[in-house]
């Protein structure tokens, strides 16, 4: 499962829609949804740890993942 698939899971298990998580982790949606769709947030790099931590703060989502 891709990462884009999990925060797509968590987002709407949440009823929230992907933009205003992009919002929420100050993030624009169109860059937030360019970055889905070319599977960046799974690289370990240390910007995309804060974006992590942000998003499974952002009303208690929980994504796991493995580098």
């Amino acid at each position: 499962m891709t990462m884009a698939q999990k925060i797509n899971m968590a987002v709407a298990y949440k009823g929230m829609s992907q933009a205003a998580l992009a919002r929420a982790i100050s993030m624009t949606p169109s860059n937030f949804n360019q970055k889905l769709k070319r599977d960046v947030l799974t690289r370990g790099t240390k910007q995309n740890s804060r974006k992590h931590k942000q998003i499974q703060q952002k009303d208690g989502i929980q994504i796991s993942y493995e580098y």
